[in-house]
């Protein structure tokens, strides 16, 4: 599970074509703090701020959600145009329901999908574009059983979400539980983002762009990470990437 807050401002660059991500959210004290940014802009005079927690437990259990978002700002406040004058209120925000994680998705006659079923990407906290996905889903699998009058074809939501997203989730969800040692999200952090041509891979398997038919870099690497998560008993991968775990 993860936390998001976000608030609006209003921006002489809220046409701008492109969201603005940041990997590197830090305190006043210059220290890294586990989370990511974005600035949204919206083109009505408007940009969408805000910050997500990828890991509530752990070594960052104690994160405040709110002072998170108040670095980010400080950090991006001159480039956009961001301070209490431009605010447009106090920042609003709630849990992230990732990586599968809600059950059961599938009842005698319902179907669950979206945050409803923890359709969020553990990796970058997108979920809208999952949202769609798991609600096309679920459609075929309701349109075969009406079809068929047999509504035990539900069962097939589940197979169809695991086919499309087991093992990238269970990637996902390991990647971050390694990053919520803060040691290695400083490492990463100090290191990784320095050198473009790793994060543009990275950022392709973070976003889930990575092609079936394509052997480059991106896609190389997650399969062997999903080799090495499958190949894996559950309680070892637990054991290695448990929250808040010392290596």
């Amino acid at each position: 599970m993860g936390m998001a807050l976000r608030g609006y401002y209003t921006s002489d660059r809220h046409a701008e074509p492109w969201i603005d991500s940041h990997l590197d959210i830090r305190d006043t004290n210059g220290q890294v703090v586990p989370g990511y940014g974005w600035i949204f802009p919206l083109g009505d005079g408007r940009v969408n701020v805000g910050v997500g927690l990828l890991s509530t437990g752990g070594a960052w259990k104690g994160v405040n959600t709110t002072k998170l978002q108040e670095y980010f700002v400080a950090q991006t406040a001159e480039a956009w145009g961001l301070s209490d004058e431009t605010c447009l209120g106090a920042p609003t925000g709630g849990r992230l329901p990732m990586g599968l994680s809600i059950g059961p998705r599938v009842g005698a006659n319902t179907l669950t999908i979206g945050d409803a079923t923890g359709m969020v990407n553990p990796f970058n906290g997108e979920g809208i574009a999952y949202g769609y996905e798991s609600g096309r889903l679920a459609a075929a699998v309701l349109g075969e059983a009406l079809l068929a009058e047999d509504p035990t074809a539900l069962a097939l939501y589940d197979e169809r979400l695991d086919a499309a997203y087991g093992d990238y989730y269970k990637v996902a969800r390991g990647f971050v539980r390694l990053i919520s040692e803060p040691k290695i999200l400083q490492a990463c952090v100090g290191l990784g983002l320095r050198v473009p041509p790793l994060m543009r891979e990275l950022l392709a398997i973070m976003a889930n762009l990575m092609s079936n038919d394509a052997k480059g870099p991106a896609e190389v690497g997650y399969r062997a990470m999903s080799r090495l998560a499958n190949a894996l008993p559950a309680q070892a991968w637990d054991l290695i990437f448990s929250d808040g775990a010392k290596t």
